[in-house]
């Protein structure tokens, strides 16, 4: 007790002498020279830091050594791992069991990336894959990398004909080393598109060549203001300077003049392209020494000029319901059942210096855009088809359609048709309609100044309106119509102004 003066027995020297007290008379014991090894049943000779202290059953020893995987259940490892990936700053050894990617899938913006995927994935794994050209976030789903985002622009490559080319998952970074199908290419894009996404077709090859495929584009959403172009090879048919230049306007269209360069040539329905002021058009026709185009020029000179065909032709386009913002540039498409481009409800696609020798279609708000295209078809109904709220939109374009059944377009169901810049629908003298506007449809052809007046020409009737249909023609040269250029069915409430 405090005060009280305590005792001990000197073992050594046989002898009790007093023991050292503090104030309080609490005994006073030195352990500096005391181990915890010194214990009977401890067995630690050599502890380090971060040491795990244990008791072994089997030896009856309290013992110490690291801390593996094993000590911790799969419930606990996956906790640990959880708090990780959120962002704490618990650090994480090697671990020897899978990570659950499927459930934890933050652990995408860590993952593993190269231009090759893994050779041997687990479900769930995720991958950045990183060939030229694009950047892809994948998941794999036991099967198939599926791709989940681009990020960033896209750019891919499909050439039946190159060298190294293969529908495989690691190419399309080079057109030699391209995908070899355009169905292959598309189905690259993932389904969240972070970026405008280019897929070059042909790029720089000499000869045709012809995709039999009926091209199908469904589920690519776009984050932003981004498009998805399929972009074709122009072959070069012969290229010169030009004498002079015409722009045209109004009535008159563009020309240009090269005496003596066409001797010859069929160039009539391909496309010239004038590099000084990088503009396509087509061809209306052509004598020994001057091409005249449709619509107008935007600039005249003694400029270098090259007549192109198109090299690449796919079968089929289609879009399914709610696509948006597909592009085709400079490519062909042949028909498959009669259809070349087929746009569903709420689809969106624009066409530039496309060709086409079958119909296309677009139904229930679908939208398309026509620059500088050519369609010829000989098919029956209408060569171009807008119902049921459609919208098109039609500039410095040509059709030839020479069915005695049918129109060049034709417009139902409440759609719109909008004509400008010196299109020509032509009926080759066989041809019943250029424009038939029918079921509260309105179809607007208006000619401009600077873009060219519209040409309708070589039909039955140019213009036909009817069932509650509306027309608005302006600046329309008409010629070679044998029953009517304009017809609008009063009893109908077809319209014509």
């Amino acid at each position: 007790m405090p005060g009280a003066l305590l005792w001990g027995y000197d073992a050594t020297n046989g002898v009790r002498v007093p023991l050292s007290v503090d104030a309080n008379g609490y005994v006073k014991v030195d352990m500096s020279n005391i181990n915890l090894n010194d214990l009977a049943d401890v067995s630690v000779a050599a502890p380090a830091d971060d040491d795990l202290f244990y008791y072994d059953d089997a030896t009856s020893l309290w013992k110490s050594r690291k801390l593996v995987d094993a000590d911790l259940s799969a419930a606990a490892q996956d906790a640990i791992a959880k708090r990780h990936i959120q962002g704490t700053d618990t650090t994480l050894g090697t671990l020897t069991a899978d990570v659950n990617y499927a459930t934890y899938k933050a652990i995408a913006m860590a993952c593993d990336s190269g231009a090759t995927v893994p050779t041997s994935p687990v479900v769930g794994q995720w991958f950045l894959h990183t060939p030229t050209g694009r950047t892809v976030l994948m998941q794999y789903d036991g099967s198939n990398w599926i791709s989940i985002m681009s990020i960033g622009t896209m750019t891919m490559y499909v050439n039946v004909d190159g060298a190294t080319a293969a529908d495989s998952i690691d190419k399309g970074d080079t057109s030699a080393n391209g995908f070899v199908t355009v169905q292959y290419a598309v189905d690259r894009i993932p389904g969240l598109v972070g970026g405008n996404v280019t897929i070059y077709i042909d790029d720089g090859e000499a000869a045709a060549n012809s995709y039999a495929e009926t091209v199908t584009i469904r589920g690519k959403a776009l984050t932003g203001d981004y498009t998805i172009t399929l972009q074709g090879n122009l072959l070069s048919q012969e290229t010169a300077t030009a004498d002079s230049m015409t722009t045209g306007s109004g009535a008159t269209q563009g020309t240009l003049t090269d005496t003596g360069a066409f001797m010859g040539d069929s160039y009539a329905n391909l496309l010239l392209h004038v590099a000084t002021i990088d503009e396509y058009r087509i061809i209306d026709s052509h004598t020994n020494d001057v091409i005249t185009i449709v619509g107008t020029f935007g600039g005249a000179g003694a400029y270098v000029w090259t007549v192109y065909d198109w090299g690449t032709s796919i079968a089929r386009i289609n879009l399914a319901a709610a696509q948006k913002g597909i592009v085709l540039k400079q490519l062909k498409v042949t028909g498959v059942s009669n259809i070349g481009i087929q746009a569903a409800e709420h689809s969106t696609i624009t066409l530039y210096e496309v060709a086409s020798s079958t119909n296309i279609q677009t139904a229930s708000g679908g939208t398309f855009g026509l620059f500088q295209c050519f369609i010829s078809t000989a098919l029956s109904t209408a060569s171009v088809y807008v119902a049921w709220l459609g919208y098109i939109v039609m500039l410095s374009s040509k059709i030839v359609a020479t069915h005695a059944t049918g129109a060049a377009i034709w417009v139902l169901g409440s759609a719109v048709l909008v004509m400008r810049n010196g299109c020509i629908l032509d009926g080759g003298n066989t041809g019943l309609y250029g424009v038939k506007s029918y079921d509260n449809t309105i179809a607007s052809m208006i000619g401009g100044s600077a873009g060219g007046h519209i040409r309708i020409r070589d039909w039955d009737t140019g213009v036909y309106v009817y069932g509650g249909g509306q027309a608005t023609t302006t600046n329309i040269v008409y010629s070679g119509n044998s029953v009517a250029d304009e017809t609008a069915v009063a009893a109908s409430f077809g319209y014509i102004t």
